[in-house]
């Protein structure tokens, strides 16, 4: 059981979960922790994550001109439009108690439809629930980058107990299922075979990608974490026109998640370091966790509130952690002298 759970199916399963549920707020530590809600996390987003992995690394194997990066996020955007539209149903709702303010109809609605709430959770999935743990599992298993995490009966499993979660979790909503809903499944389908059947286009003319510091890309993935903290409570006063206040919102919010998946997945694709890799991690992740202690006082937290400035402050202990096992391994051994000549070998 140890050595499962030391692997990288093991590390991701774990990981995935902690980033996307705990680290962000969307469960505090009580409610997060109750056996129950743990065991549903882990089936939700540690397998969900690990399809993602997986299904990328079936389909780069199997057509080489596929890049890795650009796969992965389109199976994350997929799978997660899968949790967040269809099995909690996000997507279509006008009412959701984490939406606060963009829960107003003004504040970003198209139809039946919460573009704005929709592509912020879906961002926050692909990076933070997939993105983010593949890029720490790989750093610290560099053994295991570019295989497959699963076996396949493994594969079989993890993809049985997401459709069966997702398919239980609409049945115990009660919701009533409209058009829109119906879309919204259809749409996620569609992004997850279309994952697996696109190819990249040969684009004509196109600069290649200036080369970043490690550096710069952590102050960046900085940045945009950031952003995606603010934006949700920034956005309903970004101008004072009402009538173009839900059209601002949607296309700021679409560029940040073009910029935060699509842009991110290309640069990693042209090349990234383990450093560079480092520091996006270490950028994001130090963000949600100096943010961590406000999330105590959210007024949603009715049942099991607190414990936020504990784990922001786990997330920057498991930082430094990273850090140090990352440099110690990227360290050249030392120099053995068994003469006792003190002449290099």
């Amino acid at each position: 059981m140890r050595r499962f759970f030391s692997s990288p199916a093991g590390l991701m399963l774990w990981l995935a979960p902690v980033l996307a549920q705990l680290l962000t707020g969307a469960k505090p530590p009580g409610e997060f922790l109750w056996p129950p809600a743990f065991f549903l996390a882990v089936i939700v987003y540690g397998c969900g994550a690990l399809l993602c992995h997986d299904f990328a690394c079936r389909a780069q194997a199997a057509a080489e001109d596929k890049p890795f990066w650009p796969l992965l996020m389109r199976y994350a955007v997929g799978y997660g439009l899968f949790v967040e539209g269809v099995m909690l149903g996000n997507v279509t709702s006008t009412d959701w108690p984490r939406l606060g303010s963009l829960a107003d109809p003004q504040h970003g609605h198209l139809l039946a439809y919460n573009p704005t709430w929709t592509l912020l959770a879906l961002t926050t999935f692909a990076v933070l629930g997939v993105a983010v743990p593949v890029m720490m599992v790989e750093l610290l298993r560099p053994e295991a980058v570019g295989k497959e995490w699963l076996s396949r009966t493994g594969m079989r499993w993890a993809r049985f107990l997401f459709d069966a979660t997702v398919v239980i979790g609409v049945l115990s909503s009660g919701r009533h299922w409209m058009v829109p809903d119906w879309l919204v499944l259809l749409l996620a389908w569609w992004l997850v075979r279309g994952a697996r059947n696109w190819r990249p286009r040969a684009v004509v003319g196109r600069r290649p990608w200036r080369e970043a510091s490690p550096r710069r890309v952590g102050w960046g993935a900085a940045g945009l974490a950031l952003l995606m903290a603010a934006w949700p409570v920034w956005a309903p006063g970004v101008t004072p026109f009402s009538f173009f206040r839900p059209f601002v919102v949607m296309v700021f919010t679409a560029w940040l998640t073009w910029f935060a998946a699509v842009r991110t997945a290309r640069r990693v694709a042209a090349g990234w370091s383990p450093r560079h890799s480092l520091a996006f991690v270490t950028g994001f992740l130090a963000v949600h966790a100096l943010l961590a202690p406000g999330q105590d006082a959210d007024a949603y937290f009715t049942e099991h509130p607190g414990g936020m400035g504990l784990v922001g402050l786990l997330a920057l202990i498991g930082l430094w952690r990273l850090h140090v096992k990352v440099r110690r391994r990227a360290a050249p051994p030392p120099e053995s002298d068994p003469i006792g000549t003190g002449a290099p070998l």
